[in-house]
């Protein structure tokens, strides 16, 4: 305790102490610092609320996310893009879209200009609530922005890839694909974790494989036409389909390809052979079997 050598924190003090304990989710010690920050000369400022909004965020707890931010307002301190975003994503990750989509409204009334981070997290709100066409309409809108701080980013695209993948809107997929290889124009690039997205169709087949291999097909073609190459997530997600289709044509192909197709990083290495040892098995022939009896 700083005071028991009659030494006083100063703002800096606080505001990194705070910060520090909320980085390491210490929510209890970050509570406390507040709460004599409070008591002190030295008011929290909003860069301050961030962090404990944050650290509530990362833990899922809505209660004392909407709490802390009512008790910013009441103290005066305005709320910018960061602290709005910072609720709503608390509100996507516990699940609670209307909620998020409410934050929202509550952003447009203040008179505060959403960025690329809260409409992201619109987008995501609506897809997840089953509302693709609505989360469409806003990449479209982000899309068509004169601000540049609107722009979609990876993270929008990825988003939207994932989210029309998860109700078999193949088309829809292919289509936020070549909105982000266009984007590449202005420094938008194809990221690993695009990849990933692309390759959550494995996850998100609802029983139509065929419809998800055919995607995943359309997809590497579309990426190769840019002179760019899938990397070992997707090709496993390929392999994965064939293994379930048990298509000995569709799955030879994928192996036959997998070096000119694809760009297999060390990380990727032993996933893939598994899932070649898996796919193998399932398009091998039966064996022959012989009878005991002459």
């Amino acid at each position: 305790d700083m005071k028991t050598y009659d030494a006083y924190p100063d703002y800096f003090t606080y505001a990194r102490m705070i910060q520090v304990c909320a980085k390491s989710n210490q929510k209890e010690s970050a509570e406390l610092i507040m709460k004599s920050m409070c008591e002190s000369k030295y008011k929290p400022t909003q860069a301050v609320y961030v962090s404990l909004l944050s650290m509530y965020a990362d833990a899922g707890d809505i209660t004392s996310v909407l709490l802390m931010l009512r008790n910013m307002q009441s103290k005066g301190v305005l709320a910018d893009n960061r602290t709005m975003a910072t609720v709503m994503n608390a509100c996507v990750r516990i699940g609670n879209y209307e909620l998020a989509l409410s934050v929202y409204s509550k952003i447009k009334a203040s008179g505060i200009q959403p960025d690329v981070v809260t409409y992201t997290l619109l987008m995501r709100a609506y897809g997840e609530k089953g509302e693709l066409e609505k989360a469409m309409f806003v990449l479209d809108k982000m899309r068509t922005s004169s601000l540049e701080e609107q722009k979609p980013s990876v993270v929008t695209y990825n988003t939207a890839i994932e989210l029309a993948l998860r109700f078999d809107k193949y088309e829809v997929a292919l289509d936020v694909i070549r909105m982000l290889l266009d984007a590449e124009n202005v420094g938008v690039r194809l990221d690993r974790n695009s990849m990933r997205s692309i390759a959550s169709v494995s996850t998100y087949r609802n029983g139509n494989t065929k419809g998800s291999a055919k995607f995943l097909l359309d997809a590497i073609e579309l990426v190769r036409q840019r002179n760019r190459y899938p990397d070992g997530q997707v090709y496993c997600a390929l392999v994965k389909l064939c293994e379930v289709t048990r298509d000995e044509e569709f799955g030879n192909l994928a192996l036959r390809h997998r070096d000119e197709w694809f760009r297999i990083s060390r990380r990727d290495e032993q996933l893939v052979s598994e899932v070649e040892r898996r796919l193998k098995r399932a398009i091998a022939p039966p064996k022959p079997t012989t009878s005991s009896f002459k």
